[in-house]
C-alpha cells in the first residue's frame, strides 16, 4: 500500500512538473514569437526606408543624366565664353552624379547601425542637387 501511495505521489508530481514546464515553454514560445515578430517589424521598415531611399536616388540620377545630356548639347551652340561657363556647371552636375552614384552603391552595404547617418548624408545630397537643378 505504501508502494502505491509513493508510486501515485510520483505520477502526480511527475504530471504536475511535465504539465508546468509545457506551460513555461509556452510562455517562452510566445515571448520568442514576440521577438522575432519586433525583428521582422524592423527589418521591414529597414527594407522600405531602403527602397523609399534607392528610388530618390535613382530619380535624381535621371534628372542629373538629362540635365548633363541638355547642357552637352546646348554646348555645341554655344559662344566660347558661354561654353566656358557651361562647361564649369556641366562639371560640377557631373561630380553630383559621380556622388549620387556611390551613395547607391553604398546603400546595399549599409547596415542598421549607421542606417541614419548615411539615409541623412544621402537626403542633404539629394537637397543640394535639386537645389543645383533648378
Amino acid at each position: 500500500m505504501k508502494f502505491k501511495s509513493l508510486y501515485f505521489a510520483l505520477i502526480a508530481f511527475v504530471g504536475l512538473a511535465v504539465f508546468t514546464s509545457c506551460a513555461e515553454k509556452s510562455e517562452a514560445e510566445k515571448v520568442e514569437d514576440k521577438i522575432e515578430n519586433a525583428g521582422e517589424e524592423v527589418g521591414d521598415l529597414f527594407r522600405t526606408e531602403r527602397e523609399e531611399l534607392q528610388h530618390d536616388l535613382n530619380e535624381i540620377a535621371e534628372d542629373l543624366d538629362e540635365k548633363i545630356d541638355n547642357m552637352q548639347a546646348d554646348m555645341a551652340d554655344a559662344g566660347d565664353e558661354a561654353k566656358a561657363e557651361m562647361n564649369e556647371q556641366l562639371q560640377k552636375l557631373k561630380e553630383s552624379r559621380k556622388e549620387i552614384g556611390n551613395d547607391l552603391d553604398r546603400l546595399g552595404d549599409q547596415i542598421a547601425d549607421n542606417w541614419n547617418d548615411f539615409k541623412a548624408s544621402v537626403n542633404t545630397r539629394i537637397e543640394e542637387v535639386k537645389e543645383d537643378l533648378n
